[in-house]
């Protein structure tokens, strides 16, 4: 079936929605039950209207195409999954405890494969012993409940991490549940989670002038280098992955220089564009280039959720990722260690501005704890805290205030959200490490189109990276950064074809 915008989120609603209908039409009492699987529903009936349960799918294959699967069994092996209409389909309404139906979902924009079992509806049988209702496996809140529940009704947020208070209302609809699923738990984030980019047009001929009005300024020369500046409209796919697999954040808020995308529609509710002038409290630091120096300056966003993620715009989420993935139901955050070491030894001048940031990092925490951080950031969102970004600031002022006047990248920055927030949270009890998949590609490198090629194929990764340092290779002809260029924007519109509900239409 073709459905648009479609994303897990909406496969997961369409999918409970359907059920839902058709058991009320056929007259089956039931209710929404929290599961362990972020992406798929779970709804509850009675094991003593499992005959009613089938006439009810049955209807609902009259316009749905749908495809039963015990719970338990591996759902990609086609041994298990049966027509909902049919001789197995019948049996596995008769005879299993738990049911997934789902049917294959494809976006209009797509030529990747469909959405399907992954994000379906199980339907559990409940026995009922005396007076009791017995679940038929784990779920996120009891295995029983009285016949004489409490019923209500509460959105899907309440049913899965995937979402939250803030998602919208087409993949957050309101259905039938019991009292006692909207219990309060301690693994649960309720808190709000915003995103924040930082972005810039470096074709835009009045940043150009600004900043050749500055190039003068004695800097490394990969701090002006073109790979840092360069647009492809990734920022545009990038809010793509957001509203694909993380529909539970709650506002976007990106970061320009007197800038906005000409396809972004500033209109959109849970979208803000915030301008420099808005966040730098000096306007001698104006304009800047250095994107340590913006980047200093995040946590001072008007309205900024206390827990927030900093992307780059060449960062893009490749599969579902929940809340907990980035912070701890107590508000600690999550960061990613690299294999890359920082280099050792102390800050020269022959090293390249991202390293010596690093090396101040690492003498400004053994400074004040004793510890070495050895290891960088995974170019993956970085989980951050606007309370200990604050302490930051005030624990090193003098350093902070460099970096936020440097106009282009220096030897005394310091790299505070990808880098120095984590190792500061994590020696003051504020932060744990994590586990994310990524998936890393360096425009310049000879082996761009095959990592590309095989990041359309491998869905294993979380999150996506393709990433340009600053120098351009002086052998590349225009021809052939033209040639990486037009590959990136290629990959880039078939990994991710559905527009987002904040770009214009």
């Amino acid at each position: 079936m073709v459905v648009g915008g479609l994303s897990p989120a909406l496969a997961r609603e369409h999918h409970l929605r359907w059920v839902l209908e058709a058991l009320d039409a056929a007259g089956v009492e039931h209710f929404v039950v929290p599961g362990h699987e972020p992406l798929a529903s779970v709804v509850a009936v009675e094991e003593r209207d499992r005959d009613r349960v089938a006439e009810a799918i049955t209807s609902l294959c009259e316009k749905v195409p749908g495809y039963l699967v015990p719970a338990d069994k591996p759902r990609r092996t086609s041994a298990n999954v049966a027509p909902a209409i049919g001789v197995r389909g019948g049996e596995l309404l008769r005879d299993e405890d738990v049911v997934r139906f789902f049917t294959h979902l494809v976006a209009p924009e797509s030529k990747r494969k469909p959405l399907g079992s992954d994000h379906g509806c199980d339907i559990e049988f409940w026995s009922r012993p005396e007076e009791v209702l017995l679940a038929p496996r784990p779920n996120r809140v009891t295995r029983w409940v009285r016949g004489g529940e409490m019923r209500t009704s509460a959105p899907s947020h309440r049913m899965t991490p995937l979402l939250s208070a803030f998602s919208d209302s087409e993949v957050n609809g309101t259905h039938p549940t019991l009292d006692v699923f909207l219990t309060p738990r301690p693994d649960e984030i309720d808190f709000p989670v915003d995103v924040v980019y930082t972005w810039v047009d470096d074709t835009d001929p009045e940043w150009r002038a600004r900043k050749a009005a500055y190039s003068g300024e004695e800097h490394h020369p990969e701090a002006d280098g073109v790979g840092r500046f360069h647009n492809r409209d990734e920022l545009r796919f990038s809010l793509r992955s957001l509203h694909q697999y993380a529909p539970w954040v709650r506002t976007v808020h990106i970061v320009t220089d007197r800038q906005v995308p000409e396809w972004l529609d500033t209109a959109h509710p849970r979208v803000r564009v915030v301008d420099h002038r808005d966040i730098f409290d000096d306007p001698e630091c104006l304009p800047t280039f250095n994107s340590r120096a913006i980047e200093s300056r995040l946590h001072h966003i008007e309205g900024l959720a206390d827990h927030f993620l900093y992307f780059n715009d060449d960062m893009l989420l490749a599969r579902p990722v929940l809340p907990e993935h980035f912070f701890c139901s107590n508000g600690i955050t999550r960061f990613f260690p690299s294999r890359s070491v920082i280099p050792p030894g102390s800050v020269t001048r022959e090293d390249r501005p991202v390293d010596a940031a690093q090396k101040n990092n690492r003498d400004l925490i053994r400074e004040r704890f004793g510890t070495v951080p050895t290891q960088k950031m995974k170019h993956i969102p970085y989980a951050l805290r606007r309370d200990i970004l604050l302490e930051i600031e005030k624990e090193f002022p003098e350093w902070h205030r460099n970096t936020a006047r440097n106009r282009f990248r220096a030897h005394d920055d310091i790299s505070i959200p990808s880098a120095l927030h984590h190792h500061y949270a994590h020696q003051t009890a504020r932060a744990v490490p994590g586990n994310l998949s990524l998936g890393y590609a360096e425009v310049s490198s000879p082996e761009l189109e095959e990592r590309l090629a095989h990041f359309l194929e491998d869905r294993r990764h979380h999150v996506l990276c393709i990433n340009e340092a600053g120098f351009v290779v002086e052998e590349d002809s225009g021809e052939e950064r033209a040639r990486r260029t037009e590959a990136v924007t290629r990959f880039l519109g078939e990994r991710f074809p559905v527009p987002g509900p904040c770009e214009k239409t």
